[in-house]
C-alpha cells in the first residue's frame, strides 16, 4: 500500500494547510487501509480530521484524482500504479509515492475449515510450484504466483487493524 502525494507536496504532515485526503472505498477489505491509518494514527495524527477527508474511491480514481489535482494526497498499491502507468492512464512523473507499507500479503487462496487436509496439502504443492509462465497464463497481470502462507502471514494486518479499531482482538 502506498500514499501518493501530487508533485507539489514533499512530506506529511507538514505538506500543506488544510491538505485534502481521499481514501479506497470503505467497502474494501483492508477500508481504509489499516496500515496507512496506523501511519498516521502513531504520529498522533487522525485523517479523517487532519485532511479534508474524502472517501468512497477506487485506487485507479484516487491516482486520477492526485495527478489532476483534485486532491493533495491518496492511498493506492504498486500493482495498481503500475498497472496504470504501463498503460499510460498516469505518468509517473504527474505524482510521487511518498510513503510505502512493509511488504503486505497479496490475496490468499483459501479453503474453508474442515476442508480435507490431503486435498488442502495437494492444492497448496500445486499452487505453490507453479512456475512464472503457468502463473501469467493463469493470474491477474502483474501477479507471479503463490507463496506458502498461513494466519501469521496476514498477522501485521491484523494487528494494525486492531490498533486502529478495526478488528477486535481475540482472546
Amino acid at each position: 500500500n502506498n500514499w501518493v502525494f501530487n508533485s507539489d507536496m514533499n512530506t506529511v504532515p507538514a505538506a500543506a494547510k488544510n491538505p485534502t485526503a481521499k481514501v479506497e472505498h470503505e467497502a474494501t477489505t483492508s477500508k481504509i487501509g489499516e496500515d496507512q491509518l496506523f501511519y498516521f494514527q502513531s504520529r498522533g495524527i487522525d485523517p479523517r480530521t487532519f485532511f479534508r477527508y474524502r472517501d468512497g474511491a477506487s485506487h485507479p480514481a484516487n491516482v486520477i484524482a492526485v495527478a489532476n489535482g483534485q486532491v493533495d494526497l491518496a492511498t493506492d498499491f504498486d500493482r495498481n500504479f503500475n498497472g496504470m502507468a504501463e498503460r499510460g492512464l498516469v505518468r509517473r512523473d504527474e505524482v510521487r509515492i511518498v510513503w510505502t507499507s512493509e511488504p503486505l500479503p497479496n490475496d490468499p487462496l483459501v479453503v474453508r475449515a474442515g476442508f480435507d487436509p490431503a486435498a488442502t496439502a495437494r492444492i497448496q504443492e500445486i499452487v505453490t510450484t507453479l512456475t512464472q509462465d503457468e502463473a501469467r497464463a493463469i493470474m491477474p497481470p502483474r501477479y507471479t504466483g503463490w507463496g506458502k502462507a498461513d494466519h501469521e502471514s496476514y498477522r501485521p494486518i491484523e494487528a494494525a487493524g486492531i490498533a486502529v479499531g478495526r478488528l477486535k482482538a481475540k482472546p
